[in-house]
């Protein structure tokens, strides 16, 4: 929601994220003008809206295509499409950063910004032809920062001499074996920082391999969550 419809609306009204410092209002292309960017938040509202036009409709005696939608069907209409989006969106995204290796200091000059991009991101998966076009290219996260104006679908036939670039100029690379193990290790460090105590058993102790699918179990649990719950509620719609 934060970057479907808080930020767009707070683009357009010039205003910052109050918990930051005053400009903080990332720009919208240049080349986009303040008509065309309000026309692009009409299917925002329309996934905001609609479920709740259905609740009244049934309220009013207007069934839409003859089904009652009670509120709480009309609320699970709603939150479904954000929960499902966001938790994709936290994987794709907080993997990348939120890690004990990203956050240490530059291994050369704190100045020089090439370097410090690719040491503060995590990329997984580098062998994978797939993954990258699954992942909007956001696997190889630090190809995704360094070269912006590539576009990423050649981001796998370049991560070799990328990556022997990067050990020509020592500049470390943090690598995962794929989103599951990016996943146990970005939790690993939300409580690391936070609650050690409580850390999860699967976010301290390594993968093994011999596993096989269950390794994989928080990643899964954590995006089916969604699913289940809106399974689960449904004989009450």
């Amino acid at each position: 929601m934060g970057m479907a419809a808080l930020w767009p609306l707070r683009n357009l009204q010039g205003k910052s994220t109050g918990r930051w410092y005053e400009n903080l209002v990332t720009p919208k292309p240049a080349a986009v003008d303040d008509d065309e960017f309000r026309a692009s938040l009409a299917p925002v509202a329309l996934v905001m809206l609609w479920p709740w036009l259905l609740v009244l409709a049934s309220a009013v005696g207007l069934a839409p295509f003859g089904q009652q939608i009670n509120v709480l069907h009309g609320f699970f209409l709603w939150y479904y499409p954000w929960a499902v989006t966001g938790a994709i969106w936290t994987v794709m995204t907080q993997v990348s950063h939120v890690q004990e290796d990203c956050q240490r200091d530059p291994t050369g000059d704190a100045d020089d910004f090439f370097r410090w991009q690719i040491e503060s991101a995590v990329d997984y998966s580098v062998a994978s032809e797939l993954v990258p076009k699954l992942t909007a290219s956001l696997s190889l996260q630090s190809m995704h920062h360094v070269l912006p104006s590539v576009c990423g679908c050649h981001f796998h036939k370049l991560y070799p001499e990328f990556r022997e670039i990067c050990e020509k100029h020592g500049v470390r690379m943090n690598v995962r074996r794929d989103v599951s193990d990016a996943w146990r290790t970005t939790i690993h460090r939300v409580f690391e920082l936070s609650s050690p105590e409580l850390m999860p058993e699967w976010a301290a102790s390594e993968p093994d391999d011999t596993n096989g699918w269950a390794q994989h179990a928080p990643v899964i649990a954590y995006f089916l969550t969604p699913a289940a719950a809106f399974l689960l509620c449904s004989p009450l719609f």
